[in-house]
């Protein structure tokens, strides 16, 4: 059944539990929650499956632990949320769910974001698994929030102990105001150009192999 943890035996002791199934193509779900902590030594971006956990705050104006934003006119912001894994997983090939939000304040703004989904060795080496990039987003008026939805066909690919799942997430924007959030526990809200209030949270739904 959608939307209801359900836990596979495989192996003996072996055990996997998955936020959702997809039947048809014998995928078992994960999602992820990229986060990040301000730290002495800097911001420090991670994924996590906690959504109660909240991304730091801050009293500094440019190191936020749950927003981005981007440096300058014309800049990229360039994040790499990652997750090491402490057992062999297999990702299927099949499509990965990316939800998101951007926002746009009111100086004219124009944003395309892209994200990148990557093996990570444990010597560093990155293998792209699958890539989506969204339509232009512009405002000149009021802020805007727009909340994104990628469905990234992936490469199936096996990991190792020790090994990374990488959410790359790459922006370019045509003036400083602009940034993206990355709260698992979505503390803030916005509204849309429809007038939907959207989350704040950051989320990336993973297919694993399983055992049906």
């Amino acid at each position: 059944m959608l939307g209801v943890p359900i836990s596979f035996r495989k192996g003996g002791d072996a055990s996997a539990s998955y936020d959702w199934v997809d039947f048809s193509t014998g995928l078992g779900y994960r999602r992820f929650y990229a986060a990040a902590g301000v730290l002495a030594a800097g911001l420090t971006y991670f994924l996590t499956n906690e959504s109660s956990i909240d991304s730091s705050s801050s009293d500094q104006t440019t190191s936020y632990g749950y927003l981005t934003p981007n440096d300058g006119a014309g800049s990229e912001l360039d994040i790499d949320f990652d997750v090491t894994l402490v057992k062999p997983m297999t990702i299927g090939a099949g499509y990965a769910y990316v939800n998101f939000t951007v926002c746009l304040a009111t100086n004219p703004s124009t944003v395309q974001s892209t994200v990148n989904i990557y093996h990570v060795t444990a010597a560093g080496v990155e293998t792209l698994l699958g890539t989506a990039q969204s339509a232009a987003r512009h405002t000149h008026a009021a802020a805007l929030h727009c909340r994104d939805t990628f469905r990234i066909l992936l490469t199936g690919k096996t990991f190792g102990v020790g090994e990374k799942l990488r959410v790359n997430y790459v922006s370019n924007a045509s003036d400083a105001s602009f940034w993206v959030y990355h709260d698992p526990s979505s503390g803030l809200t916005g509204t849309d150009a429809g007038g939907r209030t959207v989350t704040t949270d950051f989320t990336v739904d993973i297919p694993f192999k399983i055992d049906i």
